[in-house]
């Protein structure tokens, strides 16, 4: 079935039921009049958005139409599907008729969606591939493809021309925003990358790994510069000071440690979470740290000391999985395991809770402030990216397209791009406009 409900009161207006399997996937056309819905019966129905009933049904593919794999042009006169049979299927939104197929995957069809303007479709597959079409022609554009494991981070360089990603094939890769070119694929660590980041002139990116070690490469050459040796388990979390001369790492060993960027030298062990840390980040002005843990807590600390400053309980009743300051250092907002409560904002300086962010029905495992500070993105298990309001809490925008869990998030840092890496291979693009 599908459910229509009522935005301001949340009371259900309707049933639509004629899928005699379940319902992957609906969306709205661009008008407002009509949804399309796309089933494990291999079928897309098409409905009035108004009376609920049922318009058409679209039939040839031989496949399951999965999540994320149907949607409308901007101008509401197409409709593409993608489905598990390995194709992606065109149809005329006004009679139904298709108009082509597009053939050229590998693998199952997990997501496809318009480009803003209508004359592009990305489409995502089990191949491990991303597939640029021409809407007109139906020509194949280009393929976007490298990843041969799960991306748990990503991270923009400092002027926005490159993406780095960490992957569970133990390597760390290199893309060219502009025209998705594999630049250096980044080779050295025995184990999956979990983390990766930019020194703040670019030159150099850091990675953490399960192997229990922190990397150092040069971001231009693609050289390996040192390897960092001192945790005891594995190292989920690594960044640069504001400054560019301290690097932080966080580990299952339950420790922080504080490593000269230069030298590679370590500078002192922070000790105190008493479970796995997940997640840690300098505040704006690098004075401060904060850190958080599978302890259910988020610990500060002096970055030049070492001295823990203060210890906040957070609401999390299994683990804190992402933590982060807002520009301007004066809130941090945290990620994590809690279905009721998977984001938080705090007091930097109190340590008082201001905000709890609900409605999600997964866990948030990355989360970061856009660069003026007035908006948060999170990366969440339920596939998806979620926008929302630093002062009121509220949602913006959901961005969906990733057929697997959401591991990391980063903006540009003119706040204009968003990306977003996933279990499911792929590293996405999103481009928020205005």
């Amino acid at each position: 079935t599908l459910r229509l409900w009522d935005v301001s009161t949340g009371a259900q207006i309707r049933t639509l039921s004629g899928h005699n399997s379940s319902v992957y996937t609906v969306a709205f056309s661009p008008d407002g009049k009509t949804i399309v819905s796309a089933s494990e019966d291999s079928t897309i129905r098409l409905w009035h958005t108004h009376t609920g009933d049922h318009i058409r049904t679209l039939m040839t593919h031989t496949g399951k139409v999965w999540f994320y794999s149907v949607a409308f042009s901007s101008d509401g006169d197409t409709i593409v599907s993608g489905s598990l049979d390995g194709t992606i299927r065109l149809w005329d939104a006004h009679t139904g008729a298709q108009i082509r197929t597009l053939s050229g995957h590998f693998g199952l069809m997990y997501t496809v969606a318009f480009s803003p303007d209508g004359d592009t479709i990305v489409s995502g597959s089990l191949d491990g591939t991303i597939r640029l079409w021409d809407v007109d022609t139906g020509g194949h554009i280009r393929t976007i493809s490298g990843h041969t494991g799960w991306v748990n981070s990503v991270a923009f360089s400092p002027n926005g021309n490159i993406i780095a990603s960490g992957v569970t094939d133990n390597t760390i890769r290199l893309w060219d925003v502009d025209t998705s070119e594999n630049i250096h694929t980044l080779s050295g660590h025995t184990n999956l990358v979990n983390s990766v980041a930019f020194s703040p002139d670019g030159k150099t990116i850091v990675s953490a790994s399960d192997d229990s070690t922190i990397r150092l490469w040069d971001a231009h050459a693609g050289e390996h510069i040192r390897i960092l040796l001192g945790h005891t388990d594995s190292v989920k979390s690594v960044t640069f000071s504001p400054d560019g001369k301290t690097i932080v790492s966080a580990s299952w060993d339950t420790t922080l440690r504080l490593w000269d960027a230069d030298t590679g030298a370590h500078i002192r062990t922070l000790s105190g979470h008493t479970d796995s840390v997940n997640s840690v980040s300098f505040s704006p002005d690098g004075k401060t740290i904060v850190s958080t843990s599978e302890d259910d807590t988020i610990r500060l600390w002096n970055a030049h000391t070492g001295e823990h400053i203060r210890t906040t309980q957070s609401e999390y009743t299994d683990s804190v999985h992402s933590v982060t300051f807002s520009p301007d250092g004066q809130i941090i907002a945290s990620g994590g395991m809690n279905r009721e409560a998977p984001l938080c904002l705090w007091n930097a300086h109190t340590g008082e809770q201001l905000l709890t962010l609900l409605g999600r029905t997964k866990w948030v495992d990355s989360v970061v402030f856009s660069p003026d500070g007035k908006t948060i993105a999170s990366a969440s298990w339920d596939n998806d990216i979620h926008l929302c309001d630093v002062d009121t809490g509220a949602y913006i925008r959901t961005l969906s397209g990733h057929t697997g869990p959401v591991y990391s998030v980063a903006f540009s840092p003119d706040g204009k791009t968003i990306a977003s890496s996933s279990q499911d291979s792929t590293v996405l693009l999103w481009e928020l406009g205005k």
